[in-house]
């Protein structure tokens, strides 16, 4: 009789248990469903018109910071970009700047200019949803001669994807650099201290290079020979290197650089550049005590220099080495790839785009929200 008992109570503890999980797995299965659509195309559209129209503000307050900020606005309140707060938007992480829009949506903005090519503006390609592509299109090589002074090697590579050449042993050499330079459209030189003969047998292809629409940004020493000529200019390290001669002054408010006009940098090391047979010069910083150029591009041909005294300094406003790291994008008008969402999966995909200004163009801001 008792095992009698016992077979019906586990023939109906097993059927409980069956209408238990049964109903469980729709109950859960009906919730996914109502959570689902909790956020339909008409509120992320109004969600993404709120943000959109939230960035073309100051923000609030409206010299915010990443840790007193309200609301994020990326301009003077006149449809101007502001640098700084572009940049701040930029490094609040990605959730910190969803709670602050107050979405549980996902989001990602970007740039196009005039042509509805994505370009950096401000260095910065994209912000938001890691799963979208944001990285630059533009072919970059970076060249160092010591290991102990490429303090910009670890950004090249990883934040540019450069091709590294270097003296040091392990790596692709000068000779095979300039052998493949076509390849590029931008080429980074730190403290290269290139001899003589080494300019001299490359000279033809390092100038066509420039003429030809490159661009180059040499920071340091280029020539272990004084007074070095090489595109267009003159190559000089100063005999003295006491504290006046490396204190330099910023001539211009330059749009490449953080630097504002008057501000004080002081190199490590003084180098120079003259003019001999460039053209459309722009002078950044000189040194006080002579005038001479510690930072200044040119055009030679079709092409740029950039020339920097030194990789390390101390500056009066802003950090000296992540202020030369915004600038490489910047100054080298680094393309950005097509924004593509292919890895991503979402629904009630939103594209709001606004009209802004950034070095005096026009750019439009499209921003991205889906569930």
């Amino acid at each position: 009789m008792s095992i009698h008992r016992a077979q019906i109570w586990f023939t109906d503890f097993v059927i409980g248990t069956m209408i238990f999980v049964f109903m469980l797995t729709a109950f859960l299965l009906y919730s996914d469903r109502f959570i689902n659509q909790t956020e339909p195309a008409d509120v992320i559209s109004a969600a993404a018109q709120g943000i959109s129209a939230s960035l073309l503000q100051q923000g609030t307050p409206s010299d915010w910071n990443q840790e007193s900020v309200e609301s994020i606005g990326i301009t003077n309140g006149n449809h101007v970009i502001n640098r700084t707060k572009l940049l701040m938007f930029s490094s609040l992480s990605y959730n910190t700047s969803k709670r602050i829009f107050g979405i549980s949506s996902e989001y990602f903005l970007y740039f196009e200019n005039e042509n509805g090519t994505a370009f950096n503006v401000e260095g910065i390609c994209g912000i938001g949803n890691p799963f979208f592509s944001s990285v630059y299109n533009t072919s970059v090589a970076y060249y160092f001669n010591d290991i102990n002074n490429a303090n910009y090697k670890p950004t090249l590579e990883n934040q540019f994807n450069a091709d590294v050449f270097s003296a040091e042993p392990g790596y692709s050499t000068f000779a095979n650099l300039v052998g493949n330079i076509t390849r590029y459209d931008f080429v980074f030189f730190e403290n290269p201290s290139l001899s003589a003969v080494e300019i001299a047998a490359h000279r033809v292809a390092l100038e066509d290079f420039i003429q030809q629409a490159g661009k180059v940004m040499i920071i340091g020493k280029l020539s272990n020979a004084p007074g070095e000529n090489l595109w267009g200019a003159n190559f000089h390290e100063k005999a003295t290197q006491t504290l006046a001669d490396r204190n330099s002054t910023a001539k211009v408010n330059e749009p490449h650089f953080e630097f504002d006009e008057g501000s004080s940098l002081i190199f490590n090391t003084a180098r120079y550049v003259e003019n001999a047979s460039a053209s459309q010069w722009t002078e950044v910083q000189k040194f006080v005590s002579d005038n001479k150029i510690a930072i200044g591009y040119w055009h030679f041909g079709n092409g740029q220099v950039l020339f920097v005294s030194d990789a390390s300094g101390n500056h009066s406003q802003v950090n000296y080495t992540e202020s030369l790291e915004r600038a490489i994008p910047l100054w080298g008008a680094f393309e950005c790839n097509k924004i593509e969402a292919k890895n991503a999966d979402y629904e009630n995909l939103i594209q709001v785009e606004r009209l802004l200004i950034s070095q005096r163009k026009p750019v439009k801001m499209v921003l991205y929200l889906w569930r």
